[in-house]
């Protein structure tokens, strides 16, 4: 093989001009230089390079004058991000146009197949084409048009007589489309079913074309699309949808908005709501939000807005699996160097809901543990005003409050020696409730507490050099950290009367937070005098071939014991256990328990075990009890997939204490390519409350939806 270190040399001596920029020429057969036609010929696997290009086909030829490249046979052509296959294909190294017979072209999942490639100025041109999502074959969503003007500078394509098409199936026609060329023209879910509900339906959700924004250092990409739905028995469901991504040189932000609506028309006696009631306008606004303004500030905001109880269960049920209570909040936070402000609200649009802490807004301040000035001491603390609100089932009146919340904190820590550590703290927290209570005249308390505890901490670690190429074991090293807690936190030294308890203990099944500072259920803390003991154990090994630490086994304890008592307390709490196990990457266990050691008794435990073989199956087992037969739920799930195009899914939910399968899942899964799929789905639910529900469906996934 010969480089194009000689050729340059022997261009140069020809008085090639100084300031041309030559491409490097390779091949395996020697390179040739044809004097009457003044070209440079590599023949043998040959591979033209220049800065942005690749060009490697069985022949290339080079004209130093025209600067003229010529491609023959297995012509592969890459410019940046567009990659071009063909028969034959001329470039022209100064002008950027290139002309290409019988050719593929290509980005990312997107393809261009035609007879002959053009350009014009800074596009490619190309005339009766095809553009390809996904791959290219019959079963493919493709576009074809008379003409395709591609901007390869720009990322984007336009089209003249557009049709949208399913294999050689039309779907719809656009005189005139522009587009990223890289993305897709739409996002689409399709589901076809019957359910008992709302009879047979069709549920679409769609994202139409990506609009580009570059403005005023703005730059990024807006989706409009909507949902449009026909269930047989309640009527025609719909509305807009949004999905953005936009960001400039002091902010992005990201999100997703989601709304629908019905005038409903069929018998909503069928089954009952949380509120009792169903109305005839019924509707939903779905929203989630994220931002980021410059280096330190995040806002996040959530809106899941109801018409009543049922309206996600009945007409986006996919939804309603994953937020089954609806919870709305904002809240904007900014990152000082050791501190944080931050505002936050909870806001209750749905009527049907009660319990819900509305905050209108909570202002606060945290200031982070640093050290007191060259002491040895370590302070933290906060502060924060809330307006609360908590509407009542009664509907007679809310308990109401506005509370000024602050709390400062010391802590020394105290090495004993190498593996020891000794954190003694003190703090103190004053709560004023301003124009606070459940009846329109309010009143004003204040409470006061104080905090005195310790932290003991031990670390320790064995370490062997075992060996197992079986489950991929490199060493074992276990790590241990006992650990003793004790506070002591008694009731308000000061003020009177009674607030309304809006921030009460709410049902926690896990450890229950013990530091002053952190307590939540301020409005309702009693006496606090306990002693918390802990052991964390961790099981590592060195990952495979790859810097850092892989987790084997971890398994934890904790014990309360209470000096104090509440009321219908005991002295030792529940005893919890944590485990998980995760020996090689196709197996996992995780395990969480809570044991009555006074019943001597499980009051509740969960059990998650999985195991797969790679991408071709998994199998699932959950399980959840809890004492008094209150629950006793199995869950066990699976899939398998026959091969590249076919996945079958099945789910399986049994409760014990009903004695029947409370709900069954099956779903067979085709993927036509990479740009579409189809689900075939029954779904078989058992309620106590609603009448049965069997559903089956047929659900298109196009592209990226």
């Amino acid at each position: 093989m010969r480089t194009l270190a000689l050729v340059f040399l022997f261009l140069l001596s020809l008085g090639l001009p100084a300031w041309a920029s030559q491409p490097q020429l390779s091949a395996e057969d020697p390179i040739e230089f044809d004097g009457d036609s003044d070209q440079i010929w590599a023949r043998g696997n040959a591979t033209l390079r220049d800065e942005g290009l690749l060009l490697k086909a069985d022949a290339i030829g080079f004209n130093r004058e025209t600067m003229e490249i010529e491609a023959v046979g297995n012509v592969e052509f890459t410019r940046k991000e567009f990659r071009v296959v063909a028969q034959e294909l001329r470039y022209n190294l100064k002008t950027h146009q290139v002309k290409a017979i019988k050719f593929h072209l290509g980005q990312r999942d997107v393809f261009v197949k035609a007879d002959l490639l053009d350009s014009e100025e800074d596009a490619f041109v190309v005339n009766d084409t095809t553009v390809y999502y996904g791959a290219v074959d019959n079963f493919a969503l493709n576009i074809k048009s008379k003409e395709l003007k591609l901007y390869p500078d720009e990322d984007r394509m336009l089209m003249k007589d557009a049709v949208f098409r399913v294999g050689r199936i039309p779907l719809f026609y656009l005189p005139r489309y522009q587009q990223s060329f890289g993305e897709s023209p739409f996002d689409l879910t399709s589901e076809y079913g019957s359910s008992t509900r709302v009879g047979s339906y069709v549920r679409n959700t769609f994202f139409l074309r990506k609009w580009r924004l570059k403005f005023a250092g703005t730059e990024g990409d807006i989706r409009v699309g909507g949902l449009l739905d026909y269930n047989k028995r309640r009527g025609i469901f719909g509305g807009p949808a949004l999905r953005y991504n936009v960001r400039n040189d002091y902010t992005h932000k990201w999100g997703k908005l989601l709304i629908g609506g019905i005038r409903d028309h069929g018998d909503n006696g069928i089954y009952t709501s949380a509120d009792g009631h169903i109305p005839q306008g019924r509707y939903f606004v779905w929203w989630r939000h994220k931002q980021t303004l410059g280096e330190r500030t995040d806002i996040t905001a959530k809106l899941d807005w109801w018409s009543d109880s049922q309206v996600q269960r009945d007409f986006r049920p996919s939804l309603f699996k994953k937020n089954q209570q609806p919870d709305n909040f904002a809240e904007a936070t900014y990152c000082g160097d050791n501190y944080y402000l931050s505002t936050f609200g909870r806001f209750r649009p749905n009527p049907f809901q009660y319990g819900i802490q509305e905050r209108l807004p909570e202002l606060r301040f945290d200031a982070l543990p640093t050290r007191l000035g060259k002491t040895k001491l370590y302070h933290d603390g906060h502060f924060s005003y809330t307006n609360f609100r908590e509407a009542t089932p009664e509907g007679s009146h809310d308990r109401k409050s506005h509370r000024f919340d602050t709390y400062y904190g010391l802590k020394r820590p105290k090495p004993v020696n190498d593996w020891l550590t000794f954190v003694p703290m003190a703090g103190a927290r004053m709560i004023h409730f301003a124009d606070a209570s459940e009846t329109p005249d309010g009143d004003n308390f204040t409470r006061a507490y104080y905090e005195l505890g310790f932290d003991l901490e031990a670390h320790a670690y064995g370490q062997w050099d075992y060996q197992n190429a079986f489950w991929e074991v490199d060493g074992l090293r276990h790590q241990v950290r006992p650990l003793v807690q004790y506070r002591y936190i008694p009731q308000s030294r000061f003020g009177s009367g009674e607030p309304p308890v809006i921030d009460s203990d709410l049902l926690n099944p896990d450890l229950d937070p013990i530091d002053l500072e952190t307590l939540r259920d301020i409005d309702d803390t009693q006496r606090t005098h306990l002693v918390r003991l802990g052991v964390e154990n961790v099981l590592l090994t060195r990952k495979p071939n790859e810097y850092g630490a892989r987790q084997l086994a971890t398994l934890d304890f904790y014990q309360d014991i209470r000096i104090s008592k509440k009321t219908n307390q005991h002295a030792f709490s529940d005893f919890f256990v944590k485990m998980g196990l995760n020996p090689v990457y196709w197996f996992n266990f995780s395990l969480y328990q809570r044991f009555d050691p006074e019943r001597m008794n499980i009051r509740e435990i969960y059990t998650s075990t999985k195991v797969r073989d790679g991408d071709i199956w998994e199998l699932e087992l959950k399980t959840y009890a809890k004492r008094g037969n209150q629950i006793h739920q199995y869950a066990l799930g699976g899939k398998y997939q026959l091969n590249k195009r076919h996945l079958v899914k099945a789910r399986w939910y049994f409760d014990a204490r009903l004695r029947r399968m409370t709900k069954q899942v099956y779903s067979y899964q085709v993927m036509f390519n990479p740009a579409w799929t189809v689900e075939y789905r029954v779904h078989v639910n058992s309620h106590k409350k609603r009448p049965n529900d069997v559903r089956g469906s047929i659900q298109f996934n196009w592209l990226g939806a």
